[in-house]
């Protein structure tokens, strides 16, 4: 455990570090392309919870090509999970499900632009287009997609969909180049399945999530 603090410590000091010893030719540039690794909660609404009450984890690593001093393009590359409950839910006639653990990997192309910069603070809006795949489990790991009896009959869903994160969030760059932020991140999905419930279900919205995702940001080239 104390190695895992420690360990925890030196990764959250290292920016700080690299900046001192990061020569002063390099740091009269400014970053061009970066890496950042993210970790973070995601927060559910759907049919089977529409206070987003349960919390999940999400890890995102992103490469990042700046367009000039306030734009970037941004290729996120996600996984994680999000989950909810209800277990008073039923329809009479049929057995859905009342838990669901959905697994999802993300791929994201997005556009951030920062509408207020300041010695390196920065505060931005993003939008992007992501690809996932996702797969709700129940209690005991099963596929929920592969159980037809939790659904109404005939009705059958892809484990593919798209989603339209919508995103806001702070950076702070370093002379270094490097950096930490946080955002927060709503994805806007066109499926109705991330639970698993979809013509059982009450609500007339697709399912949805929040994202949370505190990064730390590292250069890897510089440039005028």
């Amino acid at each position: 455990m104390v190695f895992t603090i420690r360990k925890a410590l030196f990764f959250i000091c290292l920016p700080f570090i690299l900046q001192i010893f990061i020569s002063q030719k390099v740091t009269a540039q400014k970053p061009v392309f970066l890496v950042e690794a993210g970790v973070g909660s995601s927060i559910y609404f759907g049919d089977l919870s529409k206070k987003g009450d349960k919390l999940s984890s999400i890890f995102t690593v992103s490469a990042i090509r700046k367009l000039g001093d306030r734009s970037n393009l941004k290729l996120n590359v996600s996984f994680g999970s999000i989950t909810g409950s209800n277990r008073s839910f039923s329809v009479e006639g049929f057995f859905p499900n009342t838990f669901f653990k959905t697994n999802l990997f993300i791929v994201e192309p997005s556009f951030q632009f920062s509408f207020f910069q300041k010695d390196g603070l920065s505060i931005f809006l993003s939008q992007g287009i992501g690809f996932l795949t996702f797969d709700p489990k129940d209690d005991n790991s099963n596929s929920l997609a592969d159980n037809s009896t939790t659904r109404a009959d005939g009705e059958t869903y892809r484990n593919l969909s798209i989603a339209f994160p919508t995103g806001l969030g702070v950076q702070k760059v370093l002379k270094s180049g490097f950096g930490f932020g946080f955002s927060l991140k709503l994805y806007n999905s066109l499926t109705d399945y991330l639970d698993n419930i979809s013509e059982l279900g009450d609500s007339k919205n697709k399912d949805n999530f929040l994202s949370t995702s505190f990064s730390l940001l590292i250069p890897l080239k510089f440039g005028r």
